[in-house]
């Protein structure tokens, strides 16, 4: 099983409002795939990941290995409590990055 940390969750739903809301199906099912695509290489273990997202090195210091679906980047960290990575950031790649990383937050399924 997958897991994710609220405020990662809390963005999905998010940008899954946001494209909904301007009329922009199929970046809302983007989205989906991109995230199912995330929860896939994690729950599988296949994190090769880097230590920082595109073209920001200033957010090597923070612990996260990051990994790129299509136009988003996902940060996750190794958790022995969960049995393997957790996603906790996604960003989407045009986004001002610095700004928009997410706060630590209580650990979630995906779906749950």
């Amino acid at each position: 099983m997958a897991f994710l940390t609220q405020p990662a969750r809390d963005r999905i739903l998010e940008l899954f409002d946001h494209y909904v809301s301007k009329q922009r199906p199929e970046a809302a099912a983007r989205l989906i795939d991109s995230v199912n695509e995330a929860l896939r290489v994690l729950d599988h273990d296949l994190v090769g990941g880097r230590t920082y997202p595109g073209g920001y090195p200033d957010l090597s210091g923070l612990g996260f290995l990051w990994f790129k679906v299509h136009r988003y980047w996902f940060g996750c960290r190794r958790s022995a409590d969960h049995g393997g990575h957790v996603l906790m950031q996604i960003l989407y790649d045009q986004a001002d990055m610095p700004r928009r990383l997410l706060p630590d937050g209580p650990v979630v399924p995906w779906g749950g």
